[in-house]
């Protein structure tokens, strides 16, 4: 047998000069014979898949693994096929608790570290030996994530965009868990149903202690209010109500007014915020935006409500509370202050969207 010659480094924490060194003197003791002293002797082969326990041997004894496993018992060293042990002194065999101290293995494929013909590499994509002594190849973990990942997405029912069932009715009318609609579906479902600024499509309402019913049409070009006390410290955003019938050309434009100190009516009161016109209001609830919103403190009492600018509506009334007061406004700016107003007869139904 003849040196070993120079070998990379290859990172694995081990100087290639420590391995040669040691190979070399391995070789010189093994070109020696047997009759070196400290020489090495190859005295057989050793089956380790049942884990015997080590032979009883003098220092040099050795004996290469034929089938791998663990040499020393169930507890001893884990050897591979063609690794060399060694008796590194005299001992009279047993586990590797008892005389693993006199013996020492040399790996036959030191020389592999960190190459794949090294690793005792598995390629299965299931990872189904779930084993410590085995490392799963690249492919194999990608092949493993990717099965569980999509496991986990068919469990909880999810999908990607291509296999979804989408659906582009506007009015959602399958009503389905199975199928997802579309952005444009979406928006125009909400903005037909009042998410936009339109009416919510109702025709009825009931208020706890409250009932209502269509009432006369509101007069044209006059601002109708009813008394609202204000639930909380905040501030108004919108006017709303409910529209029981509507022409095509029916336009309104929301106000808040204070009452009046004295006598807590809307004549006299000041204009607290009015927002702009709006065209089209339909049948059902109807949200006012403000210009801007208005604060307003718990238990004081304001006046709000709509002026018909223009064209035909009427309102759904509350049959209890404070009857509404109206005043002619001309169709155009609310006037500040309140003019004398004339009470209805009923209360219509607007109410405040505080923030």
């Amino acid at each position: 047998m003849t040196d070993i010659s120079p070998i990379n480094n290859d990172g694995n924490g081990v100087a290639e000069t420590d391995i040669r060194s040691k190979l070399n003197e391995v070789i010189a003791a093994v070109n020696a014979g047997s009759s070196a002293a400290g020489a090495i002797v190859i005295k057989g082969s050793t089956d380790c898949s049942t884990n015997p326990n080590y032979a009883a041997a003098v220092a040099g004894d050795a004996y290469i693994v034929s089938v791998a496993g663990k040499i020393g018992g169930a507890a001893g060293e884990v050897v591979g096929v063609g690794d060399l042990i060694v008796a590194a002194a005299d001992n009279a065999g047993g586990t590797e608790a008892a005389v693993g101290a006199s013996w020492f293995v040399l790996e036959h494929n030191i020389l592999a570290l960190g190459t794949a013909a090294f690793l005792n590499s598995d390629t299965d994509g299931t990872l189904a030996a779930n084993s410590d002594s085995r490392l799963a190849t690249q492919k194999a973990v990608v092949t493993y994530i990717a099965a569980q990942i999509a496991a986990a997405i068919a469990a909880l029912g999810l999908g990607t965009g291509s296999t979804l069932t989408t659906d582009t009715d506007v009015t959602l009318a399958a009503n389905s868990d199975a199928r997802v609609a579309t952005q444009k579906a979406v928006k125009a479902y909400v903005d037909a149903s009042g998410g936009g600024g339109g009416a919510l499509g109702l025709t009825s309402l009931n208020f706890p202690g409250c009932n209502m019913f269509v009432a006369d049409p509101l007069p044209g070009g006059y601002f109708v209010g009813r008394a609202f006390i204000a639930p909380k410290t905040g501030t108004i955003t919108h006017i709303g109500g409910l529209v029981a019938a509507a022409s095509a050309g029916a336009n309104v434009k929301p106000g808040v007014y204070d009452s009046n100190a004295a006598t807590l009516e809307l004549a006299g009161s000041a204009l607290l915020a009015q927002g702009a016109t709006v065209v089209g209001v339909t049948i059902g609830m109807n949200l006012l935006p403000l210009a801007a919103p208005l604060a307003v403190v718990e238990g004081d009492t304001y006046w709000i409500g709509w002026e018909l600018v223009s064209g035909a509506a009427s309102m759904m009334q509350l049959l209890n509370g404070v009857n509404t007061r109206y005043f002619n406004a001309g169709g155009g700016a609310l006037p500040d202050p309140a003019p004398a107003s004339t009470a209805g007869a009923t209360q219509a139904s607007f109410f405040a969207v505080m923030a």
